[in-house]
């Protein structure tokens, strides 16, 4: 089974590659600033309780997305699939 044959997408694979590389891209940029600026504003003595924060937030919109789009995607393999009768 080829890779173009598993993408649903018309593109193909380079259309996922590029997404995915959109997306690696786009959470390193946003990731370190957002540390960087939840631990400045903490106290010295509450920064590993900010970086717990910041990391579970992440986490949550990590799960979530990943529920959306599995969603997304069984969606269209149920719209995609044929009855044989």
């Amino acid at each position: 089974m080829s890779c173009d044959s598993v993408c649903w997408l018309p593109g193909g694979l380079p259309i996922v590659a590029l997404g995915l590389a959109g997306t690696g891209t786009g959470i390193g940029i946003t990731v370190v600033p957002v540390t960087s600026a939840v631990l400045t504003a903490m106290p010295s003595q509450r920064s590993g309780m900010g970086a717990s924060a910041a990391n579970t937030s992440r986490e949550i919109g990590a799960v979530t997305g990943r529920a959306i789009l599995g969603s997304l995607v069984i969606c269209q393999l149920r719209s995609s699939l044929t009855v044989q009768e």
